[in-house]
């Protein structure tokens, strides 16, 4: 019998987490279904060609000219733009790799707050995975939860005298206004 040294059971850890995230990533790789997807590419086109944030409807028959609160226009912006420079398989991948890359940070959170074991990391991970897939599209919504985990992140690492200062919380903050309304709450 062989003893396992510390090294070892960090690339254990490691090859887990990789094997985790790689799933839920080809998990996330389903073309998208929801309508009002249309609605927030058609309005990032809107403000892109115009040069403007729309914050009245130009889009419907019944409503428009009425005043709307487009609190989402940096995320229809970004939308368009993956949409021009890759297209839809672009629009995929990227809400894959963005989602992802929450997982993954829900992942350091456990860590940081001394949940070392992989194992049950990972496996809350694909707990997460199973019970929000249907939610996790290409929506502004999935902003508002990586700023949420980034919050989480930053101040647990405040806590634990990792960071000084809680400044690095002002640039979320004032990305995650304009990517959705999520940051009222």
């Amino acid at each position: 019998m062989f003893k396992i040294t510390g090294r070892i059971k960090k690339q254990n850890h490691l090859n887990l987490l990789v094997v985790t995230l790689l799933f839920i990533f080809t998990a996330l790789l389903f073309k998208i279904i929801l309508y009002d997807f249309w609605l927030h590419l058609g309005v990032g086109r809107y403000n892109l060609t115009n040069g403007v944030i729309l914050k009245h409807d130009v889009f419907t028959f019944s409503q428009y000219g009425m005043d709307w609160r487009n609190h989402e226009w940096l995320f229809q912006i970004g939308l368009y733009l993956v949409y021009l420079i890759a297209g839809f398989k672009g629009i995929v991948v990227s809400k894959a790799l963005f989602i992802t890359a929450i997982f993954f940070l829900v992942y350091k959170y456990l860590e940081v707050k001394n949940r070392k074991e992989a194992l049950y990391g990972c496996f809350l991970l694909l707990v997460a995975l199973s019970g929000s897939l249907f939610r996790l599209n290409a929506r502004p919504h999935i902003l508002s939860l990586f700023f949420t985990i980034t919050y989480l992140l930053i101040l647990q690492m405040h806590a634990d005298k990792k960071l000084r200062h809680p400044f690095f919380l002002l640039l979320p903050q004032i990305l995650w206004v304009n990517f959705h309304g999520g940051t009222a709450f």
